[in-house]
């Protein structure tokens, strides 16, 4: 079965919404299909892009699993039949037909936390959604507090350049805060750098000391690049276009003392499941028209329609199976 992304669900409302400073969810810099003229390139003469006009897309995020000893890896959304989180009994836990407590990315957590839900989370990104995973600090005593690890896509100008939540130029995760007349700047100090496969990435870090009438949690914050895909500019040029996400992990320290090291280690296990790398290569050929999962074809809407209408069908026999 083919794994449409954009589908998986959205996040549900256990909680409040990402900080002001979150980037948006939304992908500036690929071109739709509508802005791409389709499978043909215009621009150039009406000609059909081919193989050697497009460089190949680049996952920045590695493909397999990287588990410390101590953590488990949590369930990939678009694995078939969603697998079980050992924290939650035999069953996956279903809602609106995807497994709510798996994820687009996969990463690793202590074995000891439980798996607490989704908070909110927008939409936007390759996936179609970001994504706000939470974690009890004891699987067997949720009373003892709750970590969120949330994942942001990146908003990004056409020029592929990081915009902030106001569509401005990125230049820092600090931000400004006002409770009624008290206002104040919350900072991001920069703590560590972390090894993502091949990449290195800045970790930092909001001490909630500094401002405790603004912020009452501790997070820790990181930028990581997650693929690059070709993009149609016209006149035959296909550029890769950067994608990145911002995760953030966050928790109250007097319930849940988590250290920096079991963050780094959580941050440095991100993984782009190869499902997803398979599902997001699929949909961007619908919109360069190139092969570039190389398989020799290049899915179409034909495709899409009728892998749609073979789900369909498949859901019907399992229910009309169902009734009889």
């Amino acid at each position: 079965m083919v794994t449409t992304l954009g589908l998986g669900a959205c996040g549900g409302s256990d909680g409040d919404d990402a900080s002001p400073d979150t980037t948006a969810a939304q992908d500036t810099s690929g071109a739709t299909p509508s802005e791409s003229g389709g499978d043909t390139d215009e621009s150039s003469g009406g000609q059909e892009p081919t193989d050697a006009d497009v460089p190949d897309p680049v996952a920045l995020l590695p493909l397999e699993a990287r588990v410390p000893d101590g953590f488990r890896q949590g369930a990939a959304n678009c694995d078939p039949g969603y697998p079980n989180d050992p924290n939650r009994g035999e069953e996956p836990d279903f809602e609106g037909g995807a497994d709510r407590y798996s994820s687009w990315f996969t990463y690793a957590v202590p074995e000891e936390w439980g798996s607490a839900g989704r908070g909110s989370a927008g939409s936007g990104g390759i996936t179609g959604t970001d994504e706000d995973r939470r974690f009890d600090w004891d699987a067997e005593n949720s009373s003892r507090g709750t970590i969120e690890v949330a994942v942001d896509w990146d908003s990004r100008s056409p020029d592929g350049e990081v915009l902030d939540w106001e569509g401005e130029p990125w230049t820092t995760f600090d931000y400004k805060s006002s409770v009624g007349d008290d206002e104040a700047t919350i900072t991001f100090e920069k703590v560590a750098t972390v090894t993502v496969g091949d990449q290195e990435a800045d970790l930092f870090y909001l001490d909630p000391a500094q401002a405790p009438n603004h912020v009452s949690q501790t997070e820790y914050r990181v930028r990581l690049g997650v693929l690059e895909l070709p993009r149609n500019q016209g006149l035959g040029e296909f550029p890769l276009v950067p994608y990145s996400v911002v995760v953030t992990i966050s928790f109250d320290a007097s319930e849940t003392p988590v250290d920096q090291a079991t963050v780094e280690k959580i941050v440095e296990s991100f993984t782009l499941p190869e499902c997803t790398w398979e599902a997001t290569l699929l949909a961007h050929e619908m919109i360069v028209g190139v092969d570039l999962n190389g398989d020799g074809h290049v899915r179409s809407a034909e495709d899409l329609q009728a892998e749609l209408e073979e789900q369909l069908a498949e859901m019907q026999e399992s229910s009309e199976a169902g009734d009889s």
